[in-house]
């Protein structure tokens, strides 16, 4: 396809300015790990952050997470610091929201120019000794000490590219990954899921060092996860809470793979009565509160089902709706955190 291959030149290009110089990017003074993905959307990005933070955290590291904030309503700088007071979602976006409502001892920085806007507000972001950069892996702008890869083995890795399909870059710049975590590990067969990872670690295993690297990891890892079911949680509270018994719910969602949703509240025996789903990052209209009001109060005791991500995009817009969230966490197969844990303790502020 001539638009496909002309697509891929233009990414070629992009990184020829990189390697050349012609484009500059920032280094920024802390150990930086990038995590990010070949294809569009929905391949565990946040939650791999907050795992990663979280255990930085653990270790009495001072932690910040530079973002994009991807579809939020504002396009100002936003630095929250360390224990500080969250904005509203619609200024930082939902998911950077997320993390910092699950990580309040973190730093966030979200701005489309993160990289600079990060060098530029550094003693406002804590001085960090640890630098988590959120969808990364194209984000050349930034220096980086080690790359983060998530990929979604229920999706090919032979898609077009955009805009013409769902992959950002063609599977050669796996070469650059560090670390590779395989998502949704248990939706196919285990034959499947070698297949994928023996072609992984054979283009893994061409390691490519670009400028925007300052180092590269001894050992490469690819691990497997998927994600587990934590709990319910109160949708006017934010707090864990038991399924309440005798109530029927509207399962609404806007995120990029709500298949995932479906069979999550099958496997817990929710009583589901209608869905509703939405694309990615979407806010809502009021014809579409309407709707979901709606829908609810035609239910002996209804209420909304949703993820946690959409309830912290639509808590304030459905505020007055009940409202039952499912929070998931991060689960590896075999020692995967334990490799995660030997990964990040490769920063020198861990040595």
């Amino acid at each position: 396809m001539r638009a496909e291959r002309e697509a891929r030149v233009i990414a070629a290009i992009r990184e020829w300015f990189y390697q050349g110089r012609l484009l500059k990017s920032v280094e920024l003074p802390a150990f930086t790990i990038s995590v990010g993905n070949l294809s569009m959307g929905g391949t565990g990005k946040s939650p791999f952050v907050m795992l990663l933070a979280r255990l930085s955290l653990a270790e009495g590291k001072r932690t910040a997470v530079i973002t994009r904030g991807y579809k939020r309503k504002s396009s100002n700088l936003e630095l929250v610091a360390a224990d500080a007071k969250l904005p509203p979602v619609g200024a930082l976006g939902d998911e950077p929201w997320m993390i910092k409502n699950r990580l309040p001892g973190i730093a966030l920085l979200v701005h489309r120019d993160r990289a600079r806007m990060a060098l530029r507000h550094w003693k406002d972001l804590g001085t960090p000794e640890l630098l988590i950069l959120d969808d990364g892996f194209q984000h050349w702008q930034a220096v980086r000490d080690r790359d983060v890869l998530m990929v979604d083995v229920s999706e090919s890795l032979d898609q077009l590219t955009i805009p013409f399909g769902r992959m950002r870059e063609s599977t050669a710049a796996v070469g650059r990954a560090d670390l590779i975590v395989l998502t949704r590990a248990k939706a196919i067969a285990p034959e499947k899921l070698a297949k994928i990872e023996k072609r992984l670690r054979g283009l893994m295993d061409v390691r490519r060092q670009p400028l925007w690297k300052r180092s590269r990891t001894s050992k490469l890892r690819i691990l497997k996860a998927d994600y587990e079911f934590k709990e319910f949680f109160d949708g006017a509270t934010g707090l864990a809470c038991p399924l309440p018994e005798g109530q029927e719910f509207v399962l609404a969602s806007g995120i990029a793979k709500p298949d995932g949703v479906r069979a999550l509240a099958r496997s817990l025996n929710v009583p589901v009565r209608e869905e509703i789903y939405f694309s990615d990052h979407h806010r809502l209209s009021g014809a579409e509160i309407t709707r979901l009001r709606k829908a609810v109060e035609q239910l002996p005791g209804g209420a909304l089902l949703v993820t946690e991500k959409d309830w912290a995009r639509w808590r304030d817009t459905l505020a007055g709706i009940p409202m039952i969230g499912m929070r998931v966490e991060f689960q590896f197969l075999g020692d995967g955190e334990a490799q995660v844990k030997e990964f990040l303790l490769e920063a020198p502020c861990f040595t």
